[in-house]
């Protein structure tokens, strides 16, 4: 039988039953599934800013309270681009700190999900979450990636105090 005269027969038993072709089905779930992938990249990309937001936030804040210290340094000798390196090797350590700690809660969290459907829905257990080092290596990447982006102005302008303004606590 074709889909015309099932459709019949069942519209005049169902009325609220719609009988669809699998190319409509199939043309509906493209079309979503392309739909959640642009709301989910355009997630990702406002996260990401936000985390580079999040730690230039943070080593301005420890810029501006080591102000005194990078005046010391500076006084003994240090230059410029001695300052400049600190600071951004404490920006991507923080942010690959940070990138170990979300990879790590990210592992967790997936194992007990697994675990809890497999103890309340049937045929669940042999479900095992995947963790591909390629994709820890990426996000360990984009973590350093972050953290630099991040870290790279307030590091400019820690390498740009002056010694006088640093060590008379302007």
């Amino acid at each position: 039988a074709d889909i015309l005269t099932i459709a019949d027969f069942t519209r005049s038993d169902h009325p609220e039953l719609t009988i669809r072709e699998g190319k409509q089905v199939s043309k509906f779930f493209e079309k979503s599934i392309i739909n959640v992938s642009r709301l989910l990249s355009t997630i990702v990309v406002f996260v990401v800013l936000l985390m580079v937001l999040g730690i230039y936030n943070s080593m301005n804040m420890v810029v501006s309270e080591r102000k005194w210290e990078i005046g010391v340094v500076r006084a003994m000798g240090a230059r410029r681009s001695f300052i400049l390196r600190l600071f951004i090797l404490e920006s991507a350590m923080l942010s690959v700190l940070g990138g170990l700690f979300g990879t790590a809660l990210g592992i967790a969290s997936s194992h007990a999900i697994t675990s809890f459907f497999s103890i309340f829905v049937a045929g669940s257990s042999s479900v095992v979450p995947l963790t591909k080092t390629t994709t820890i290596g990426w996000a360990m990447a984009a973590s350093l990636a972050i953290g630099l982006l991040g870290g790279m102005l307030p590091a400019s302008r820690a390498s740009r105090v002056e010694i006088s303004e640093a060590l008379s606590g302007g």
